[in-house]
């Protein structure tokens, strides 16, 4: 061949090869022997059929002879898959090229050779890839509970049909919509129940919200991280609790009913026996004065532990039912339980009620009810398990929403017994009845504060 071919070829960056209308390879360039693995003088003993599996070189001679009648250019194995053969006998996929030079006399072919095995084990990734998120579609559309995937942006990338039944939105109304605005929350946003960076890859919650239909509901709900480094989105999956929130608040409000109830019973009946009890002992008193004094001392022991017992079961009863907090409302009811307290446990017990009372008024029963139960079980815990020496509750506003604060200068909680505390379960159970948040934040030997925000 001309010497300019030649350079032209050679400065081809794929393997080219040219072979005769015999099929003798004539040239290969140097792309060509390092695919090859043959030398350039070994490729000039070789036929194009030398390069491909032994049982398809007998069809492929007559395929050459057949394009040799009406030379064109164009790419072999667009209808099917090809390969070559390596000196060394190993096969690679390949995608082939043919172009017969300008001047036809010749019979002169020129063949480029592609390796494309690197393509193929990408399609082939590509194609599982592609049967996995189809595989994982299907999962997640027969998962009952609501899987739902946000990406960077907040935008739904994803929603089974778990979610479409638990919003009463659909795929397709879904999908590419900003999460916030698809599904919003007073005064926060699904989207910003991510866990903090640094710490665990997710963070659980539970939400009140109302569905496309104005159906107030409860969900418990899940988010999680998905990506390590960058951050690709987040998977949320949600569970409808409304109706273990309403058979929880029922259950509630019999219990408080029968608390109320037991705590009538005892002021009016144990009450009422114990002062009798205790006027019948004064009378047997007197009477043994003049004839029995050690008998009469006894007795005004007696009478003494009755009345003592009677004060200790009045206390009880107010504790069960607070008659204040029907009677004067929360923030009086707060403050007698305080002063109660100060009595019986010598401990410094503030109360500073900063808040419209108006507000107040306008709580439900229930509402009133569990709050008030909040600051009787935090100022409890706090005489007797903190070894404070000072309490301060305080009653406001803040941003529209009443805040009720308790804070003493106690040992702390230790972070152990912050979930497994019976007393801080039954606190965070109340606020989760009546829509507030509930939190912490307590110190080892510097004391604990209890916050509860209540929306409005």
């Amino acid at each position: 061949m001309e010497t300019r071919y030649r350079d032209v070829i050679e400065s081809i960056p794929s393997a080219i090869l040219v072979s005769d209308s015999r099929g003798r390879i004539i040239l290969a360039n140097k792309r060509a022997v390092s695919l090859f693995g043959y030398s350039r003088d070994e490729f000039e003993a070789l036929n194009i059929e030398d390069l491909i599996n032994p049982a398809k070189r007998e069809s492929h001679v007559a395929k050459r002879a057949e394009f040799s009648k009406s030379p064109s250019v164009r790419v072999m194995g667009e209808r099917q898959e090809l390969s070559a053969m390596r000196k060394d006998g190993t096969e690679f996929p390949a995608e082939i090229g043919l172009s017969p030079l300008s001047e036809p006399a010749t019979g002169f072919v020129v063949s480029s050779v592609h390796d494309i095995s690197s393509r193929k084990r990408t399609e082939r990734q590509l194609r599982n890839n592609a049967r996995l998120l189809e595989f994982h579609a299907v999962i997640l559309d027969n998962v009952y509970d609501a899987v739902f995937f946000v990406d960077g942006d907040s935008r739904v990338g994803q929603w089974n049909l778990g979610a479409e039944r638990l919003f009463g939105i659909t795929s397709g109304e879904a999908l590419g919509v900003s999460l916030d605005e698809l599904v919003p929350l007073a005064g926060s946003s699904l989207s910003s129940l991510l866990p903090a960076p640094g710490n665990k890859n997710f963070v659980e919650s539970e939400i009140r919200l109302n569905r496309i239909d104005s159906e107030e509901m409860y969900l418990r709900i899940r988010s999680s991280r998905l990506g390590k480094g960058k951050v690709l989105g987040t998977i949320y999956c949600a569970i409808d609790i409304t109706e273990q929130r309403k058979i929880e608040a029922e259950l509630t409000r019999v219990a408080e009913e029968e608390q109320q109830r037991i705590g009538r019973d005892i002021h009016d009946d144990l009450c009422s026996q114990l002062s009798g009890i205790g006027c019948m002992i004064k009378a047997l008193e007197t009477q043994f004065r003049e004839s029995h004094e050690k008998e009469a001392t006894l007795m005004e022991s007696i009478s003494e532990m009755v009345a003592a017992a009677g004060v200790k079961a009045r206390e009880i009863a107010r504790g069960l039912n607070p008659e204040a907090l029907l009677r004067d409302g929360l923030a009086e009811a707060i403050r007698e339980y305080a002063a109660q307290q100060r009595e019986i446990y010598d401990v410094e017990i503030s109360v500073n009620d900063k808040i419209n009372e108006r507000e107040l008024e306008s709580l439900s029963r229930e509402t009133a009810t569990q709050l008030f139960r909040i600051a009787q079980e935090a100022i409890s815990n706090a005489v007797r398990h903190s070894g404070a020496e000072s309490i301060e509750l305080s009653l406001s506003e803040a941003d529209g929403a009443i805040v009720l604060s308790i804070s003493d200068n106690g040992r702390g909680i230790q972070e152990s017994r912050i979930s497994a505390g019976m007393g801080l379960t039954t606190m965070q159970r109340r606020a989760d009845l009546i829509g507030a948040s509930f939190d912490i934040h307590t110190t080892p030997a510097s004391g604990t504060t209890i916050q509860c925000i209540l929306p409005r």
